[in-house]
């Protein structure tokens, strides 16, 4: 689990742990230690988390279940698609792959069981249904998991699968600019002169969720790193990147738009200003870059036109519409690379344009 460095992707292994028969105990086992060691190698090149051997309530008794579900969130977070074993039932397990699917990380299911609870296997998320077109992955007698016996059986199809998760574009497409929601939401907050108790109260929602929603990943760290310092947990380092972070704090849209109409304020607000956020490269920065210069060139322009014309303000308004955001929208990348042209605002369009706005009063 130290290597980090050595690894491309990372796992997350949902599996039955309270109420795992323990004659099963030792099966499981073997075929999870096949699992982590097959996936270490190439071409899958993944980090496998393995909950039982950290939080295995056997063995970790001090763990609250606040820091197991928030140990647990985390590595589901930090991972790049879920796998679960469902040999058996799991209260636990049911929780982390609709958790899985809400973060939209791939799930790839395999159980021993001929049946399986149909809302298990119904996830948007499940892997094993959207490779089905793949003729290779395609079981037709069962096509939303993989049924096994042993090791044997189960490597070739589970790997297969796995081969295909890594290789879609919803793992090449994973980092995506952060929302700062904590922060923001703290300060609206504290604005308002309100208390956590205050705000979830007139929100309508649980002031648990609150409490998270405006933790730091400091917070949220040095909290877990506290069993760590007592020799009661052997914690690997928590590596979250900004979206990642997002993923784990962050309140669902519904949240949202119960806390910003609670705090009088708009979503965007809460989200912060998305523009500071995106880095542009290339094209889209210098289209950018052209657009800014031209809506400025154009507004010299404008006011001067209008100066001349004795524009009132609404007027102008109007006019501003017409001849720069209206004309802006229409611009593509062909056109803005003669910008210098496009720069002048015709007196005679102008003129017309002003007494079309006149005639209407």
């Amino acid at each position: 689990m130290k290597d980090i460095q050595n690894h491309t992707f990372r796992a997350y292994l949902s599996e039955p742990i309270t109420r795992c028969p323990v004659r099963e105990k030792g099966r499981i086992q073997r075929l999870v230690a096949q699992l982590q060691s097959a996936l270490k190698e190439p071409p899958y090149s993944t980090q496998l988390y393995i909950p039982s051997l950290i939080s295995d309530p056997t063995v970790r008794t001090h763990l609250t279940p606040e820091h197991v579900y928030l140990l647990d969130r985390i590595r589901i977070v930090e991972a790049d698609y879920l796998l679960v074993l469902a040999d058996h039932t799991s209260f636990g397990v049911g929780g982390e792959v609709e958790m899985a699917t809400n973060l939209g990380k791939p799930i790839i299911i395999f159980s021993r069981e001929k049946k399986l609870s149909r809302f298990l296997l119904g996830t948007p998320a499940n892997a094993h249904m959207v490779h089905l077109k793949d003729k290779e992955s395609n079981d037709e007698t069962n096509p939303y998991y993989i049924q096994y016996k042993n090791w044997r059986d189960l490597k070739t199809p589970l790997l297969r699968l796995v081969r295909q998760v890594i290789q879609s574009p919803v793992l090449k497409n994973r980092h995506l600019p952060f929302w700062d929601v904590s922060s923001n939401l703290k300060e609206a907050r504290k604005a308002k002169g309100w208390s956590k108790e205050i705000l979830a109260a007139k929100a309508g929602i649980l002031l648990p969720q609150l409490i998270l929603w405006e933790k730091s990943l400091e917070e949220i760290v040095s909290e877990l790193q506290a069993y760590q310092q007592a020799g009661q947990l052997d914690l690997d380092p928590i590596e979250l990147n900004s979206s990642q972070l997002e993923l784990l704090t962050n309140p669902s849209l519904n949240a949202l738009h119960k806390l910003s109409f609670a705090l009088g304020i708009s979503m965007n607000d809460l989200l912060g200003d998305e523009t500071e956020l995106v880095k542009e490269k290339g094209p889209s920065r210098i289209n950018r870059q052209l657009k800014t210069q031209l809506i400025r060139s154009r507004e010299e322009v404008l006011e001067q036109r209008a100066f001349q014309f004795d524009v009132t303000f609404r007027e102008y308004k109007a006019l501003r519409t017409i001849f720069i955001a209206n004309f802006i929208e229409t611009l593509d990348h062909t056109m803005l690379s003669s910008a210098h042209k496009l720069d002048r605002i015709d007196e005679q369009r102008f003129h017309e344009q002003l007494q079309k706005l006149r005639n209407l009063k």
